[in-house]
C-alpha cells in the first residue's frame, strides 16, 4: 500500500537544503506566508451555514493562486514597463 505522506528522507533533505541555502529558505518563507495568512481570514468571518463556509473556502482557494502567481507577474510587468 502506498502512503500519501512524504518519506522521512524527503523531509530531512528539504530541511537540510533550507539550512544550507538562505535563498531557498527565503523562497519557502515567501511562498508559505500568503497561504497561511489567507487561512487566518476564516477566523474573522461569521459562518452560519455550510453554504457560507463552502463559499468562503472556494474564494480562499481562488485567492491563493492569485497571491502566488498573478500578483508577482503584475509587479514584474509593472516594473519592466517603467524601466
Amino acid at each position: 500500500m502506498v502512503s500519501a505522506r512524504p518519506s522521512r528522507d524527503y523531509i530531512s533533505n528539504t530541511w537540510q537544503t533550507e539550512r544550507e541555502s538562505p535563498v531557498f529558505k527565503e523562497a519557502v518563507k515567501i511562498t508559505l506566508t500568503p497561504l497561511i495568512s489567507s487561512l487566518s481570514i476564516l477566523n474573522y468571518i461569521d459562518m452560519n451555514s455550510e453554504v457560507s463556509v463552502l463559499g468562503y473556502e472556494i474564494s480562499l482557494i481562488m485567492l491563493n493562486p492569485g497571491m502566488c502567481f498573478v500578483a508577482p507577474v503584475v509587479v514584474i510587468h509593472t516594473i519592466r514597463k517603467k524601466l
